[in-house]
């Protein structure tokens, strides 16, 4: 799959609430992500565990997934959440953009950006 058809897979997951399936079918291995702060996280069980921390210190309200916006091996996608961060009970909506690089049919890299409240 190209970069167009992998975001395009990604993103219809994402919106069926499929996240697992994300990482099973398009994600390599050796995935490196990049967090807006900077921290990196790298292969497929780290990333899997990185995500179920985020959702156990966040109740999702609304999480929709747009684009993609491919170029060449790579695409971004937008994401909109509302969320509740569990700890402080403090509500809030977050616009995020994912930055996805793909090689061989596979996400080899993703990179998130996004304004910390």
């Amino acid at each position: 799959m190209n970069s167009q058809e992998v975001g395009t897979k990604l993103i219809s997951l994402y919106n069926e609430g499929k996240v697992e399936q994300i990482y099973q079918e398009l994600y390599s291995n050796e995935i490196v992500s990049v967090e807006a702060d900077g921290t990196e996280d790298v292969g497929i069980d780290s990333i899997a565990k990185k995500n179920e921390k985020w959702e156990a210190k966040f109740e999702i309200h609304s999480s929709a997934a747009t684009g993609p916006f491919p170029h060449s091996d790579q695409f971004i996608v937008r994401f909109d959440k509302d969320t509740t961060h569990r700890p402080s009970g403090k509500r809030s909506s977050k616009e995020e953009c994912g930055l996805y690089t793909v090689k061989e049919g596979k996400v080899v890299r993703e990179e998130f950006f996004y304004v910390e409240d």
